[in-house]
């Protein structure tokens, strides 16, 4: 988090604002990733996750000017609608496919050496079967709402965040590096209070679309 937060103070880090925000986001995925495999519990994950939240919200600040600070949201905000439809829910079954395909792959490698283990058949039924069972468990559903959790989390620290930076601006010096006046900072805080609510409409939007697309019981799993 300290090397994006360096990065961001890079001169022409602005002008490519919106790449830095995709590499980001694909960056925030992979570490998600990492940190779920060693750790083993989302809600251990759940404050990395946060912070770096955090850090995309406030390196978005060193854009050109406001409008682009603007339009670097909206890009964010789509690639967001992207990794809660698509990207988070199937992430899971891809790592499953790409682990399966390289375990039969290392099996048939082993059929042509002549080292195949005869209960190969067996044990494949077994796994086939526990899998199947694991697809039909909450994990995928509760593994969105994580990330949903973490989300909203930085959605409602950022405001404050800012004004920690405008308080302390002199010591901070991160607007100074960024570029941007001190008057002009009141226009950063009042958006990210304000997009706040609207914020909170699209996530309802999304958990239905969600609801839609997976076939997922969010509603009956809330309830219960």
């Amino acid at each position: 988090l300290v090397i994006i937060m360096e990065w961001s103070f890079w001169p022409s880090f602005g002008v490519y604002i919106w790449e830095a925000i995709i590499l980001m986001k694909i960056l925030s995925i992979i570490v998600g990733a990492i940190v779920d495999a060693q750790i083993g519990d989302n809600l251990l994950s759940a404050p990395v996750m946060t912070a770096m939240g955090l850090v995309q919200g406030i390196v978005t600040m060193s854009s050109k000017d406001f409008m682009d600070f603007l339009l670097s949201y909206i890009v964010g905000f789509g690639f967001l609608i992207l990794e809660r439809m698509y990207i988070g829910p199937l992430q899971s079954n891809a790592f499953n496919w790409l682990h399966s395909a390289v375990v039969k792959a290392i099996e048939r490698l082993k059929e042509v050496l002549g080292r195949a283990d005869k209960t190969r058949s067996s044990d494949g039924d077994g796994n086939q079967i526990s899998g199947e069972e694991a697809t039909e468990t909450l994990e995928p559903l509760i593994g969105s709402f994580a990330s949903y959790s973490c989300d909203t989390l930085s959605l409602l620290y950022t405001p404050f965040i800012m004004i920690v930076v405008v308080v302390f601006r002199d010591e901070a010096e991160i607007t100074k590096l960024y570029g941007i006046k001190e008057s002009d900072m009141e226009f950063y805080v009042l958006f990210a209070l304000a997009i706040i609510p609207f914020q909170f409409i699209a996530d309802m939007f999304l958990q239905n679309a969600l609801e839609l697309l997976h076939g997922w019981k969010i509603l009956e799993y809330l309830e219960f």
